[in-house]
């Protein structure tokens, strides 16, 4: 993502990353979006909580854990659908209560005027957002 000028570009690009040695643990593909500085914060955010997640509960605790982050765009619908999908990691249990991190990903999504669903598969946590695109990019 880069800033310029109150948009950024979030480049889709399949990335892999790697421990030396060691299984790819992460694959990132989507498409280029233009999107406002604003979308921007909620995703980094998003993400950020993701990703601390992960790496202290879910697939990227493990050496053979892995994560995949696909977005894809419904032309026809004019609505972006970001799947986080965790494999390979320690059993997942639903948590007991909302953690803060959970209902900072919900409220996010909804300020983004998305749908957030959470599923805590006992094989692998999955984050799907699916939002308008005109919540992402600045009319033209």
């Amino acid at each position: 993502m880069r800033s310029k000028a109150g948009w950024s570009r979030w480049a889709g690009r399949m990335i892999c990353c790697c421990r030396p040695g060691g299984p790819t643990q992460a694959l990132i593909q989507g498409p280029d979006i233009k999107i406002t500085s604003g979308a921007v914060i909620a995703l980094a955010m998003t993400l950020n909580e993701l990703c601390t997640n992960t790496t202290k509960f879910g697939a990227l605790s493990v050496p053979a854990g892995r994560i995949e982050i696909v977005w894809k765009i419904d032309e026809e619908k004019q609505r972006l659908h970001l799947t986080w999908s965790e494999k390979n990691g320690p059993t997942v249990h639903a948590p007991s209560r909302q953690s803060f991190g959970t209902r900072l990903m919900g409220s996010l999504g909804q300020q983004l005027k998305g749908e957030v669903k959470l599923a805590y598969d006992a094989t692998g946590f999955e984050y799907v957002l699916n939002v308008p695109m005109a919540s992402l990019v600045a009319p033209t």
